[in-house]
């Protein structure tokens, strides 16, 4: 009876998916595990056992989905994605970004990501440009690509209520609670409730860069210097060879008067990564600091 029980609820399953499959434009391709896999297609979801299917239905139904026709281009996107939440290797994210709304001009997402890469690097015509086509797509794509693409097309105090949305609807997505914790810190100085999104981020996903970063930064506006300085030093350690963990260490060392600690850091950030300007600009600022100091 149990057999019978299981090979019952496998089909119905499998019904579920091919019903699915079949209402839909386009093919919600959300991550398996956080970041670097991605869905099967429907026959192989066909091979997978009934045990498997529930498991992807759970993560599914717990982290947002991404909305793509094509393969290749979600793999680009995934790989940019994390690069720019780890805020490492600032330029091949934006060179993945690009490709994948090569391969599928519909990719929604990916045009919302390519708009803060150009947002990072100064060009706001392009920027706009990017938002305005994500915004145009937005009817293509599941509940939850819309809040964020609302959110960040429209900015203000409606993004920060559909931020919060995202997280209730996706609970296990660490990138939902370190992108509300950015808004809590930059946009409304809610220390506090930032200081638990990025830790929920790290308890979903102890890789993520940025999190560590944003942490770091958060400790510092509530001057708890030590452990600020923790959290960078985790983040240099789990991204040595890229430029803004250095710059982070750096924007410390400057914070509390560590004028040749901060050029070095500064110094090392933009050797890494020459794309990081910003970072050259503050290593003069500190080496000025610091002469200033000496002649005093």
């Amino acid at each position: 009876m149990k057999r019978t029980t299981n090979l019952l609820r496998f089909w119905l399953l499998m019904g579920l998916v091919a019903l699915v499959s079949l209402g839909c434009g386009r093919r919600p391709a959300q991550a398996l595990h956080q970041g670097d896999r991605y869905d099967a297609t429907l026959a192989q979801e066909q091979a997978l056992s009934e045990s498997l299917i529930a498991e992807q239905a759970q993560i599914r139904a717990d982290v947002m989905p991404v909305t793509t026709d094509s393969e290749r281009a979600l793999q680009r996107f995934l790989q940019a994605r994390k690069y720019r939440h780890d805020f490492t290797h600032l330029a091949e994210s934006g060179k993945l970004l690009e490709e994948a709304v090569a391969i599928d001009p519909g990719f929604a997402l990916a045009y919302v990501y390519l708009s803060m890469h150009y947002g990072t690097h100064g060009n706001q015509a392009a920027r706009q440009a990017a938002l305005a086509r994500a915004w145009a797509l937005r009817d293509r794509v599941s509940p939850g690509e819309q809040l964020f693409i609302t959110a960040m097309y429209h900015g203000g105090p409606s993004a920060l209520a559909s931020w919060e949305k995202l997280v209730d609807m996706y609970p296990g997505d660490a990138y939902a609670h370190l992108i509300l914790g950015y808004a809590y810190k930059n946009e409304y100085a809610r220390y506090q409730d930032a200081l638990k999104c990025f830790q929920e981020a790290l308890a979903l996903d102890g890789t993520l860069g940025n999190a560590y970063n944003m942490l770091g930064y958060t400790y510092i506006a509530l001057d708890d210097m030590s452990h600020a300085e923790e959290a960078f030093r985790t983040y240099i350690d789990l991204f040595p060879d890229s430029g803004n963990p250095y710059d982070s260490m750096g924007d410390l060392c400057l914070k509390t008067g560590r004028y040749e600690e901060a050029a070095g850091f500064f110094e090392q950030a933009y050797q890494l990564e020459p794309t990081m300007t910003w970072s050259r600009d503050k290593a003069a600022e500190a080496r000025l600091l610091m002469q200033r100091e000496t002649q005093r």
